[in-house]
């Protein structure tokens, strides 16, 4: 037999030795000492072949293939790479939103959930459906700048005015109930369009003796816009909104002011605390195309929300709201009070007490439940009224 070559046995050993570690057979399965095995020949040659192979991790043809070097891994089996998502798959975004989704989960819809008022327009973009049902008694002043309707239509009658569009008669006072049905529906969590289709009552009282126009109803003036978000903050907003007045009511019923009005406004939202919500409104309604008898009108207010009880399946949110509107132009006429006499300079301001309740299932910790209803009441505080009181009730469902 040929020779070993001891250079190639002495880099062999340390792998032959843990080779036959993890090959060896259990104890119970070696031969009792004694039991000599016989050992199969080895052809000349064939040992230079096998130490070589053995270095380079080969077997050699016709040979058997030794025993796995480790123990059976418990790691997992590499995914293929056919399917990079599989291996490569992003993190999920904790803050990131579908472009137009309503879904309540987008910090769009949670915010505008949340958003307590009943008065002040929602900062928040959001795909909504509200109903809102007013309830006011006592506008002294209907025609004032032509804000509620047009200039009162006795100046037509008498041939004073052709162009005075408003209702006919001589008419001291009104009594109104609104229905106003609100669809609005966000594309992303800054962008939305809306469009408001209002349903109007109107309630007459004129002077003892004279004719009286009654009661009127139909459909009033629809208005259109969008808004657009600055800052869109799960716990911020800070929105543009554009309004347009459209004059699809009949103005000489008392259901329209005869004129396309515009109406930008501003509006903030702000969630201080768990549980303080503030929001912040500053709008100016310009008439268009109209006589002087109709009047700009800057329209500001602020209101707070506490949330006193947030549950799995109802949330309950007082509210207090303070808006006012001053009109900085225009006229307005009164067969009692004063006649026909400016309404420039002329302030209003409401404090608007009420209360939001959640109901329905709670989407998740802090959220909001998607529908809620509103009640509150309207309580001049300014010897200017838009009514002597008002009551309302309003649906919000947020999708």
């Amino acid at each position: 037999m040929k020779s070993l070559n001891w250079n190639r046995c002495h880099r062999l050993l340390p792998l032959a030795g843990l080779a036959w570690a993890c090959s060896a057979p259990p104890v119970s399965a070696i031969e009792p000492v004694g039991r000599i095995q016989p050992v199969a020949a080895v052809s000349s040659g064939s040992d230079e072949l096998l130490f070589d192979s053995l270095l380079l991790n080969q077997v050699p043809e016709n040979s058997t293939p030794p025993a796995p070097f480790c123990p059976e891994s418990t790691l997992p089996a590499p995914q293929s790479l056919s399917d990079p998502g599989a291996v490569f798959e992003p993190a999920p975004s904790a803050g990131f939103l579908q472009s137009g989704q309503g879904a309540l989960t987008a910090q769009n819809s949670v915010a505008a959930a949340l958003m307590p008022g009943g008065y002040l327009d929602p900062a928040a973009p959001a795909t909504m459906f509200r109903l809102r049902y007013d309830v006011a008694n006592g506008n002294d002043f209907p025609d004032r700048g032509e804000y509620f309707y047009a200039k009162c239509g006795c100046f037509r009658q008498l041939g004073i005015d052709p162009n005075a569009n408003g209702p006919g008669g001589i008419n001291t006072s009104v009594d109104y109930q609104d229905i106003r049905p609100y669809f609005e529906y966000a594309f992303n969590s800054r962008f939305s369009v809306f469009t408001e289709l209002p349903v109007r009552f109107v309630d007459f009282h004129s002077l003892d003796g004279l004719p009286a126009l009654g009661s009127t109803g139909g459909f009033s003036d629809m208005n259109v816009g969008f808004k657009y978000a600055f800052i869109a903050q799960p716990d911020e907003y800070l929105t543009f909104q554009w309004r347009t007045y459209i004059p699809t009511g009949d103005s000489q019923r008392g259901l329209g002011t005869h004129h396309v009005s515009l109406e930008p406004s501003l509006l903030y939202y702000r969630r201080m605390t768990d549980r303080w919500l503030l929001q912040g409104q500053l709008t100016g309604f310009t008439p268009i195309g109209v006589s002087a008898f109709a009047s700009n009108v800057l329209q500001y207010g602020g209101g707070l929300g506490y949330i006193l009880h947030q549950g799995e399946r109802a949330t309950v949110i007082p509210t207090l709201e303070v808006v006012g509107w001053t009109f900085l132009g225009g006229q307005k006429f009164s067969p009692t009070q004063g006649g026909l006499q400016s309404a420039s300079g002329d302030t209003i301001v409401n404090v608007k007490p009420g209360v939001r309740v959640g109901l329905g299932n709670s989407p998740g910790p802090m959220m909001m439940q998607r529908q809620s209803i509103y009640a509150g009441f309207g309580i001049p505080v300014t010897s200017d009224q838009f009514y002597s009181d008002l009551f309302r009730l309003e649906y919000r469902f947020v999708f």
